[in-house]
């Protein structure tokens, strides 16, 4: 069983969030009481930009994401400090994101389901980094019927890959033991 749990990497990541939280609440970015939700939403939003377009999820995109992401977190005087670590950090982000975002799996259905919701076109559905994300990260059953039940009334007559099944149940095995861990 591999948790790809790296515990320097955890602790130079909490102290970069840590960091950015207070910067964004000092800078009237967000108030303290949704710091969180506003960086959770945050790397949605940088994820779904890596993997729009894409074929399928791969999970490298999402620690690009994730590099790119904490590169975006650095202030003024944090380069210094967290530079150096921010590739051991993004691979700490990627595979183990509920920890660090609690609300993560929640805001990124929310986010997915809106998407849903306002009728995309099949293009955009095909396109689209947050499908990507959702249907690689929340409960497959879930996230892959509903993009599949859309795309059939668009009248797309196969299953198109999302998700290669190997990497969807690397993800799975992870988020079980995630869960049993708690």
């Amino acid at each position: 069983m591999n948790l790809d749990f790296d515990k320097d990497a955890n602790r130079i990541l909490v102290a970069l969030l840590s960091e950015t939280e207070r910067r964004a609440v000092a800078n009237r970015r967000c108030c303290a009481d949704d710091v969180n939700q506003w960086l959770t939403l945050a790397y949605i939003e940088r994820c779904a930009e890596y993997h729009h377009g894409a074929a399928v999820y791969l999970p490298n995109e999402e620690i690009a994401a994730a590099n790119s992401f904490l590169w975006q977190c650095l202030g003024t005087g944090m380069k210094t400090r967290f530079g150096k670590h921010v590739g051991k950090c993004a691979a700490q982000l990627a595979n183990q994101t509920s920890l660090y975002f609690p609300d993560y799996e929640t805001l990124l259905e929310m986010r997915f389901m809106a998407f849903m919701a306002n009728k995309p076109s099949l293009s955009e559905i095909k396109m689209s980094g947050l499908v990507r994300q959702a249907v690689g990260t929340l409960h497959r059953d879930m996230a892959l019927d509903v993009v599949r039940r859309e795309c059939r009334r668009l009248g797309l007559d196969y299953d198109k890959l999302f998700v290669p099944q190997d990497i969807y149940e690397l993800r799975v095995e992870r988020r079980s033991i995630r869960q049993i861990s708690r």
